[in-house]
């Protein structure tokens, strides 16, 4: 079975900007398929493509310029496409899509994200034989719509429902071109039904699926590491959903706590850069920037020596993969509700993980730490073990080919 993948960006390096899901889905599923994968990139590296090649990844990388430019938002206010969205059409990428098609002819197209769906649509028009279907990572539009919830600028608000408003109407129509439409959370799965009720939709039935994705779980290196350091760590790229849950944390959370708790914050990541320039108040708070570490490895190694790792998100859609991530090494993780709510079928609070969303919720947590009331190692084994047990790659790469074994019989028997 041949399956060719289109993807917003490329896969390798994964630990940096989201890309581990791309990645780890790509080399669990060439333990059983043929993976073809294609992405826009501005330079191609010669190192990441041998990587990906000697994992059994045939990859197609098309040099393409997708950063955000403000002279292509004002350009937006005269196209039907959002912004987010429309930076990624190219069409020279494609045609070089429609002969990589011809080429390698794979039994199914898949597309990540609906930033490239455009990609999927034109090769459904021009290879109809040929299953297409898409896997959201996230829902753009609630992204935007827990922004609007949580900003106050007027301006970054404005520009925000402008955009929603693009969204919105773009996703639901793309969704209907696809034979299937694959969610990363049953919480996803839930908020497309509705997003399509609301606004008087066709009914997607089985069109829509979800398919968790797994996690890769290493040593439990954070109970291997004894000697603790009493902080809390945070790890992020500098992508706004990070800066912004992290700034309400830090006004709203910290700021009200750090003089009744023993803890210190310690950050880490490109997230760091955003915050530079108010480093030394920072250090005043106790909050410390550690900066990015570009090393995986070494970034576990630093992150053990933390008690605690924080994920504050209140903006976003989809899973914070970082804790998953966090957890697969062991680290127990304090979040908030708007985190836990997609992991909810398979862990409980305070059993598996820690969460908080007030001032006063947060205190208690750290104080129970404190005084060994919480014991963070019996959470750090038992959410290791569940991660170990329910979030298994090769499950998740099963999934995805039972689906793929689905498809290819239904086009046969049409």
């Amino acid at each position: 079975m041949k399956v060719l993948f289109i993807l917003s960006q490329t896969p390798y390096p994964w630990w940096l900007y989201g890309r581990s899901s791309y990645y780890f889905t790509l080399l669990s599923l060439s333990k059983f398929i043929d993976v073809h994968v294609s992405f826009p990139v501005p330079i191609v590296k010669e190192e990441y493509q041998k990587h990906l090649e000697e994992r059994g990844i045939n990859s197609y990388p098309f040099i393409l310029d997708t950063k955000d430019r403000y002279y292509k938002l004002l350009l937006n206010l005269f196209e039907r496409e959002p912004f987010k969205i429309r930076k990624y059409w190219n069409i020279d990428y494609k045609n070089f899509l429609i002969d990589l098609t011809r080429k390698i002819k794979p039994d199914i197209i898949q597309v990540h994200t609906p930033h490239m769906a455009f990609y999927g649509i034109e090769l459904k028009k021009n290879f109809p034989e040929i299953p297409v279907i898409l896997r959201m990572q996230d829902i753009v539009s609630q992204q935007i719509r827990t922004f609007l919830s949580t900003s106050k600028n007027p301006i970054e608000k404005l520009i925000a429902l402008w955009q929603l408003k693009k969204t919105q109407k773009y996703e639901i129509n793309v969704w209907k071109f696809f034979e299937k439409v694959i969610f990363l959370t049953k919480t996803d799965l839930q908020d497309a039904f509705e997003i399509c009720s609301k606004n008087n939709s066709l009914n997607f039935g089985e069109k829509f699926i979800y398919i968790m994705d797994g996690i890769e779980v290493k040593e439990n290196l954070y109970l291997k590491h004894k000697n603790k350091e009493n902080t809390i760590a945070f790890a992020a790229s500098d992508q706004i959903q990070n800066i912004k849950s992290l700034k309400w944390f830090l006004n709203e959370i910290w700021s009200k706590i750090y003089t009744r708790t023993k803890f210190s914050l310690n950050i880490y990541g490109k997230i760091c850069e955003h915050f530079k320039k108010d480093e030394k108040k920072l250090k005043l708070k106790r909050v410390f920037l550690k900066g990015f570490i570009e090393d995986r490895n070494e970034l576990d190694m630093e992150l053990v020596k933390n008690r605690l790792f924080l994920s504050p998100t209140i903006v976003g859609s989809g899973y914070r993969t970082k804790i998953l991530e966090a957890g697969a090494i062991g680290m127990p993780v304090i979040c908030t509700t708007f985190d836990f709510k997609p992991f909810a079928d398979y862990l409980k609070p305070h059993e598996h993980i820690l969460v908080a969303d007030t001032e006063k919720e947060f205190f208690e947590i750290l104080k129970n730490v404190e005084n060994s009331t919480i014991s963070l190692e019996k959470i750090s084994q038992t959410f290791y073990l569940t991660l170990k047990e329910k979030f298994s790659w090769d499950d998740t790469a099963k999934k995805f080919v039972n689906l793929y074994s689905q498809l290819i019989s239904n086009k046969k028997h049409k």
